[in-house]
């Protein structure tokens, strides 16, 4: 049976066989007209409640309930809200001057559960649930969060997060654990949950698994309860299935055909409505396709519809980095650098706790259209937490092993164009970006690791590759990194390594920790970046002879293989220094702290916890006068130089000379570029004479290639590599020099 507005049109099958049906200008449905009249579905097909108030910020599904409130302050992934007013039928009936949460939802009951992002750091999440009345009913903390929902009565609410499904009855503090679950529902009115997992679906009555049967597709979009209890509607992209909630009989199916796609599904009172999606280059329409209990058709109602903007694409010269292609930006206009709020490795945070930010936030106004920056698959559309946290994933690789993609955080849902499993190409419209403080939203844009055809937040997988910097373009970024005095009259400062006791520069001893406060700008953006990239090496007084080679102090392009920041707290000691003198910055400061450790990490983009012990090491060197050079670097080579004049005091008037029976001091450098798409290259430093073998491995351990092998001179050394026969991913360089081993990670991106 064809319907209107579609290419093709649904065939709408009931208990397998197709209903017959006539289009004659009008679609007749059980001898009645259908009439197109305006429903509550946004542009991209998903259901909308819309407020009686339009003042309200949240209400409730069924509209009895609505609150306001005001944003304060912003942290890059927290909202301090305050004065919270909460109505009954317009009617106020409780306030909050304090609210405990950075977004929140109302139950049609009028309980409210505030989501408390305060440790997303941690990857936790905690819920604070409030009766109407303002009185707290219940308050739990869960980890890897990212699936939320409150029955239709109000009395359950469901969480799905790293151990499982939690059912939660607010108002009785009982609770349940299910397995994990990437769908659920609650019936209406009794205990019973139906949740989905990949392509399973599972029914439970009263925390007991009472059936299950598996699925055509894994690709699930929405499961629901009707009304009664007594039946199972699924959709997936292209397909409605209602199913018998005790037998899992088929009792009607409906096929959609491009470009249209199930987006939502409620249970209504005489049946079903499914929100469906239409698509082109131009338009995103939404309706509501209306059926009765049986499955049958009946009407189609138009939604909001948006005309999408014309999309102008860059040339290709404005999509280089130096001589790589490039990513654009994912704004109108692609070949213009957004405002850069916060830093891939920004030092971050204030008070109890500081920790490293593992992404590019970007600064647009409310609603910004966002696109997408490469081909690929949707791998995710989920929340970590309230209409605030909204994101997507898109991967150039479509496998269920392990792949890299585009996190897009931030998102409205009611403007979201994919799901799961939906192919994108380059400059395909994604979203739109929320309002997040006043009338500006962010981005928070990283490329993350995970595996399979779906990438579940639940799962702790997740991982991030590096600086997207370096790979989008154009990067207007030509202004040096500037050096700040780290204290009254101190250029540089030192400790012994990991000590909280400043040294006197005229009186350094033993392993020290070289100390400089930095900071960036990138492009236009009024906001203060680290420096990406800093070198020191030293010289003696006053012949000022090298005595210790250029080497790399730091390069924020560290990959990890986690994404909850709590686990970057320690490592964010190895990259900077922080004590009750020398504290980061807080997030809304245009003026910024960064005090950066030079002589810890070791250049490479593999940052382990024991570069902690790094120093660098004053007793293999006289007594006497030298001088610290410092280099800065941004990401587009602009550089700026420090240097202040120390004294060395260890006792020792004279060290041991090499002799030829030594094994040479070498350095190895990270390669440039990096990531890369088609050659890159990387200097290496030998002290003396020495064989030397580098060889390049994929994951698996097999090499894939030998850059460099034999006696090479004294001096710094230059490798080249094209990698045109290997595919995208991560490889290993590994250096080899007598027994001393040396690796760096290369990421190759087509």
């Amino acid at each position: 049976m064809d319907c209107p507005g579609s290419k093709g049109g649904p065939m709408l099958r009931f208990l397998g066989k197709p209903v017959l049906g006539l289009i004659v200008l009008i679609l007749f449905v059980k001898n009645q007209p259908v009439q197109a009249r305006e429903g509550a579905v946004s542009f991209n097909g998903v259901f909308l409640s819309m407020p009686s108030n339009p003042d309200y910020s949240v209400w409730s599904g069924n509209q009895r309930y609505g609150a306001q409130y005001d944003v304060t302050a912003v942290t890059d992934e927290i909202r301090i809200l305050e004065n919270l007013r909460l109505y009954e039928h317009g009617r106020l009936i409780c306030t909050m001057k304090i609210v405990p949460g950075s977004d929140l939802m109302i139950s049609n009951s009028g309980v409210m559960v505030f989501m408390d992002h305060a440790r997303h750091d941690r990857g936790e999440l905690t819920l604070h649930f409030v009766d109407r009345r303002g009185r707290l009913l219940l308050s739990d903390t869960f980890h890897g969060a990212c699936l939320f929902g409150f029955s239709v009565s109000g009395n359950r609410f469901g969480v799905g997060d790293r151990s499982g499904f939690h059912v939660l009855y607010p108002e009785t503090g009982a609770r349940l654990l299910l397995p994990k679950a990437d769908r659920f529902d609650f019936d209406a009115g009794g205990d019973a949950v139906v949740l989905t997992r990949e392509s399973t679906l599972s029914v439970y009555r009263n925390g007991r698994l009472t059936g299950s049967i598996k699925l055509d597709s894994q690709f699930i979009r929405r499961v629901r309860w009707s009304k009664d209890g007594k039946r199972i509607g699924v959709i997936d992209k292209h397909g409605f299935t209602i199913y018998d909630g005790e037998s899992f009989e088929t009792k009607g199916e409906l096929a959609l055909s491009e470009p249209l796609s199930f987006r939502d599904l409620r249970a209504a009172e005489s049946g079903w409505e499914a929100g469906v999606h239409e698509r082109t280059e131009t338009v995103s329409q939404g309706f509501v396709y209306r059926f009765d209990s049986s499955g049958f058709l009946l009407e189609q109602i138009h939604g909001a519809r948006r005309d999408l903007p014309s999309v102008r694409r860059p040339d290709g010269k404005s999509l280089k980095k130096g001589e790589e292609d490039a990513l654009p930006w994912m704004f109108q206009p692609f070949d213009q650098m957004p405002t850069v709020w916060n830093y891939y490795e920004q030092h971050m945070g204030a008070g109890t706790y500081t920790y490293l930010h593992q992404g590019l936030d970007l600064i647009v106004p409310e609603n910004e259209p966002t696109y997408a920056v490469e081909d690929g698959f949707v791998k995710c559309v989920l929340t970590l937490g309230g209409e605030k946290y909204w994101r997507l994933a898109v991967s150039p690789i479509q496998t269920v092993g392990v792949s890299d993609g585009w996190l897009y955080a931030h998102l409205v849902e009611g403007s979201i164009q994919v799901d799961v499993g939906d192919a994108v190409s380059r400059y395909d419209y994604l979203g739109d970006i929320v309002q997040w403080y006043q009338d500006w939203g962010h981005i928070h844009f990283v490329n993350i690791r995970d595996h399979g055809l779906i990438w579940r937040y639940d799962d702790g997988e997740w991982g991030i590759n590096f600086n997207p910097l370096l790979v989008m373009a154009p990067d207007s970024d030509f202004t040096a990194p500037v050096f700040s005095s780290v204290r009254p009259g101190r250029k540089m400062l030192f400790t012994n390594n990991m000590n909280w006791s400043y040294l006197d520069p005229d009186s350094l001893w033993g392993d020290v920790d070289l100390i400089v406060k930095l900071h960036d700008y990138v492009g236009d953006s009024p906001w203060q970046q680290p420096a990406y990239e800093t070198y020191y090496w030293v010289r003696s007084l006053p012949d000022r002879a090298l005595i210790f080679p250029r080497t790399t102090g730091h390069r924020l392009n560290h990959a990890y293989p986690f994404y909850a920041s709590s686990w970057y707290t320690p490592y964010a000691r190895i990259l900077y220094r922080e004590d009750d003198n020398l504290r980061a910055s807080s997030w809304m400061s245009l003026n910024r702290n960064y005090y950066h450790i030079l002589t810890h990490d070791d250049g490479d983009t593999c940052l382990t916890l024991q570069e902690e012990d790094r120093a660098f090491a004053t007793a293999d060197y006289p007594d006497g006068p030298y001088r610290f050079y410092v280099e800065a670097r941004d990401e587009w080579g602009n550089s700026s130089t420090d240097s202040m004049d120390v004294v060395f005091r260890n006792g020792i008037t004279s060290v041991q000379a090499d002799n030829t029976g030594m094994e040479p001091v070498f350095r190895l450098e990270q390669n440039v570029p990096n990531p890369f798409n088609a050659e890159t290259r990387m200097d290496y430093y030998l002290s003396r004479p020495a064989r030397v073998r580098i060889g390049l491995y994929d994951m698996t351990g097999r090499r894939v290639a030998l850059l460099d092998e034999g006696l090479r001179p004294a001096g710094t050394h230059r490798v080249r590599y094209r990698g045109d026969h290997l595919p995208s991913g991560v490889y290993v360089c590994r250096f080899e020099s007598g027994t001393r081993v040396e690796v760096r990670k290369w990421i190759l991106m087509r």
